[in-house]
Formats: structure tokens, C-alpha cells, sequence
């Protein structure tokens, strides 16, 4: 049996996000008899894979650092245990799969030409910091990119793969690398026959300041619809920056229209993405596929996003083909009422037709993609 390895400096016992993709990977390939060798800094259980994937996932292995699962994870040191736990499993895979490029070693020469670097992550220099909501985070960016950009840049040898072709853009620019295939990351479809749609207007994200939840709420202040409830999910990644949306809901008057909702089951979020009308993205910079506007529209809900170029905009609603886009705050807001404002039969006549372009990044084309760009 072929043996691929999959690396990942980073914590894949949340599965969203990056995680998801990986294990996405990992289905794939275990489709075409490829066992994965998936190493990490910190693995999840099997329960906790099977809770996701139920038994889709039959042939991998975990390998994570247990000096690090109690440690605050830093990146640097995660792309050396990475590359630590490499030299461990080397010799027993065919190809590499690199995520964000982990691996800061020499490669044994068999593999320098077996080697694929898939970019989910901005490469450095590529966040906007003039559009993440915190001060002392741009100045940190700025410190951070001097010296993580030479770390970050994948070696000469290696394939690049990007997981978007705005991703493929950032890399030409800040790392001057060409990217030698787009790979789209897959969603997990939920499904539901007849949805019953409420004026719901639901962000799918983290709490944290890149995501411009600020923006967000005054925006959903100048909304005109009456009787709209607006939600926004999300694990707290920054609790000084809840604490000032919690503010400014106040301030706002929005304590009755807006809920954070901070824990939600996968079902339950289904449940709330089958209800919205409206699923929707505020980050600018350096969003460039949104996973979480597919899944709504998978749901039904008709997307509202920034314009570009590039992004969500460009890449899954092709320029308003399947949605709404806005450059303000007025703009969002009005957007929003475009929406809520449809009759029902022009409401699920859209809907129904960014369902069928969600469709586009299923598991299936993924895996076809993923076998037509590495030779399996």
C-alpha cells in the first residue's frame, strides 16, 4: 500500500478550519487505498475523528508531540517538533503532504521531488492590517512578519499547492514562488429538503479582531427590515474583543435583535444555518475562501460578502452570480435588506441556486482534484 504523510504544525483536536481540510485529505486518499501517516503537535482521539467523519476514515495513523499538548502553542516550536516526528516516520512514506509548509529540515533526496506544500494559512505580509480591529495586533503582524517570512517560504523542491487562486496570488507576491495548482478545500454537506427560512442573518467564525465583528454590528444597526435576529457563532478567541462587542451591542441598542451564540453543536449549528436567510462574512484581509459561506449555502442561505477583488467574492459567488457583495457599511446593510426584502419565490429560486453551486466543493471533486495534482 502507497504511504502518504501529512504534516501540520499545529493543534488538529478542533475539527475546523485547517483540521477539517486535513482530515479531508486524509479521507480522500483513503479512498484511493492511500494509508496517511498524519503528524501533528497535538492529535485528536478516534472518537473524536469518528464523531466527524464516522468510519469514512480507515486507514491513518496519529503522531503528535507530547511535550507540547500542555504547552501555549508557538508556532516556530511547533514547525520544530514537526519536523522532529518527521525523521521518526520518513522512511515509511511515498509522498508528503506539507500544510503551510511545517517541515524546516533537510528532505532525504528520494523525497525533494514527492514533496507538496499546500498553502492554507496567508503566507506573511498578505494580512491587511489596517482592517483587523486592535492596534497592538498590526504592530505585532509587523514584527512578526521580519522574521517569519524566510521560515515560511517552502523550499525550491517543493510542489505548491494553494487553496484558492486569491492564496495562489499572495504567495507570487509575498513569497515571489509560483503556485503550480489550485486545490479548493471541500465542505461537509448538510443537507435539508425544505428548509423554512426565518430573517435570520448569521456570521459563521471565530471571536477575534481579524474577523471585524465591529463592522458587523454597525452594520446590522443601519439594517432597515424589521423583526431581523442576527447571529454570530464562534469560539472566543480574544475575550477583551467580546467584551467590547458586548459593549457596543449595548450601545447600539442590539441586545434584543443580536445573539452570540458561543457553543454550538454541529447539529446545532445546522439547525441555525437551515433557519438564516442570510450567511455572511465582514474579514477583508486575509480571507481568501471562506469555508463557512459555502456551508451556508449549502443551507440554503443566500451569502453577503465583501466585494473584492479577490476572495469569496471573486471565487464563489463569481462576482454576484450567486449572492451579494458590499464596500461599506451602508452597502452591507443594504445588502441584508435585498435579501430579507425578496419574495418567498424569489427568495428559494436563489437559494436553490447557490445550493447547486455549493455543490461545486463537495468531497467528491476534492478528491478528484486531489488525485488528478498528486499521483497516487
Amino acid at each position: 500500500m502507497t504511504n502518504a504523510l501529512i504534516l501540520f504544525s499545529g493543534d488538529l483536536t478542533k475539527i475546523s478550519g485547517p483540521p477539517f481540510i486535513v482530515f479531508s485529505i486524509v479521507k480522500a486518499l483513503n479512498q484511493c487505498n492511500v494509508h496517511c501517516i498524519v503528524v501533528s503537535i497535538d492529535a485528536p482521539s478516534i472518537s473524536t475523528i469518528k464523531h466527524y467523519f464516522g468510519n469514512q476514515l480507515n486507514s491513518v495513523e496519529l503522531h503528535d508531540s507530547k511535550i507540547l499538548k500542555k504547552m501555549p502553542y508557538i508556532r516556530s516550536v511547533g514547525r520544530l517538533i514537526i519536523t522532529h516526528l518527521f525523521r521518526k516516520v520518513a522512511s515509511r512514506c511515498d509522498f508528503i503532504i506539507d500544510i503551510d509548509g511545517g517541515y524546516i529540515g533537510n528532505m532525504p533526496r528520494n523525497l525533494k521531488n514527492k514533496h507538496y506544500t499546500y498553502i492554507v494559512s496567508a503566507p506573511p505580509g498578505c494580512f491587511g492590517s489596517i482592517n483587523v480591529e486592535n492596534t497592538l495586533r498590526k504592530i505585532i503582524d509587523s514584527l512578526y512578519l521580519s522574521i517569519a517570512k524566510h521560515m515560511l517560504t517552502p523550499p525550491i523542491y517543493s510542489k505548491i499547492i494553494a487553496i484558492s487562486n486569491t492564496r495562489a496570488n499572495m504567495i507570487n507576491k509575498s513569497l515571489d514562488r509560483k503556485v503550480s495548482d489550485v486545490l479548493y478545500p471541500p465542505i461537509e454537506m448538510s443537507t435539508h429538503p425544505n428548509p423554512q427560512k426565518l430573517s435570520f442573518v448569521t456570521i459563521v467564525g471565530r471571536i477575534a479582531h481579524e474577523k471585524r465583528y465591529l463592522f458587523a454590528l454597525a452594520a446590522f444597526k443601519k439594517v432597515r427590515k424589521k423583526n431581523v435576529q442576527f447571529n454570530i457563532v464562534g469560539e472566543i478567541f480574544s475575550n477583551r474583543y467580546y467584551s467590547k462587542l458586548l459593549k457596543e451591542q449595548e450601545r447600539l441598542g442590539l441586545s434584543e435583535t443580536l445573539v452570540f451564540h458561543r457553543k454550538l453543536s454541529k447539529a446545532k449549528l445546522d439547525e441555525l444555518i437551515f433557519a438564516s436567510k442570510v450567511i455572511m462574512s465582514c474579514q477583508v484581509d486575509p480571507e481568501s475562501f471562506n469555508l463557512t459561506i459555502i456551508e451556508g449555502m449549502a443551507g440554503g442561505a443566500i451569502p453577503v460578502v465583501p466585494h473584492g477583488p479577490g476572495g469569496a467574492w471573486d471565487e464563489i459567488l463569481d462576482h454576484g452570480a450567486y449572492g451579494f457583495g458590499y464596500n461599506n457599511e451602508d452597502d452591507c446593510a443594504k445588502s441584508i435588506d435585498n435579501v430579507l426584502n425578496l419574495s418567498d419565490e424569489e427568495f428559494y429560486s436563489l437559494s436553490k441556486k447557490v445550493q447547486i453551486r455549493a455543490t461545486f466543493f463537495n468531497q467528491i471533486n476534492f478528491k478528484k482534484r486531489l488525485e488528478s495534482i498528486i499521483d497516487v
